[in-house]
């Protein structure tokens, strides 16, 4: 099942959707996009959202069976699927996403721990006080917390058993949940030449390096920083 959020607009307005038709190309010379059926569509402004991916950490074993991303519906569902016959799960990632995997996998009374490589929990949102507050509220809702650690391998023939920590210590684990961050998505941009970083590079009117061409949103880089 989807979730359905019609576009509520105003009677008079001037919006016009076109749905299931990906652009796959922008001409900055003659201002026209190209979408996926070969359609093209003018502009005399453009705006950028094409939003962002899971980032996924070069650890050794990270494509083994058992390991999810929580990022989107379809996410959230294979997790709920898998919530049942998962008896311990790990958390890659103390962020928002990744402490709303971990209250979600406790339920039928999974056992989660969450590793967070940054000293402190939310590091983008809490100061060391707040981090500290929330880290108790985990502890005594039975997640375990791990901090100042990262992943070095994932352990298991094809199926994830556990992780390996660069302390040294072993977790055992059938369920991995990798929310450590995004990646935004910037191919469409870097095709028409736009000046790209981690993000589509923007000033602080959110306009790219073509001034009739903005970029909003996670896929946007304002002042070396992605949000």
């Amino acid at each position: 099942s989807g979730v359905l959020n019609p576009l509520s607009l105003p009677e008079e307005h001037r919006v016009v959707q076109h749905q299931n038709c990906r652009v796959v190309a922008i001409d900055r010379g003659h201002k026209r996009i190209t979408d996926c059926s070969g359609a093209t569509r003018h502009y005399s402004r453009l705006v950028l959202a094409t939003g962002s991916r899971p980032r996924i950490p070069v650890i050794e074993g990270i494509d083994k069976q058992g390991i999810f991303t929580f990022r989107n519906l379809d996410d959230a569902q294979q997790l709920i699927a898998r919530r049942g016959r998962c008896r311990r799960a790990l958390v890659l990632g103390g962020g928002l996403l990744g402490l709303e995997a971990a209250r979600g996998l406790q339920k039928d009374h999974t056992e989660v721990a969450v590793i967070e490589h940054a000293n402190r929990l939310m590091a983008q949102q809490l100061d060391d006080g707040a981090a500290e507050l929330l880290r108790r509220q985990l502890i005594s809702q039975n997640v375990e917390v791990v901090l100042n650690d990262s992943v070095k391998c994932v352990l298991g023939d094809t199926k994830v058993t556990g992780i390996r920590l660069r302390s040294g210590r072993d977790i055992g684990c059938d369920t991995l949940v990798v929310a450590a961050g995004i990646r935004p998505n910037i191919e469409l941009a870097k095709q028409a030449g736009l000046s790209v970083g981690r993000g589509i590079r923007v000033n602080d009117q959110m306009r790219t390096s073509d001034p009739d061409i903005y970029a909003v949103g996670e896929c946007a880089e304002h002042r070396d920083r992605i949000y």
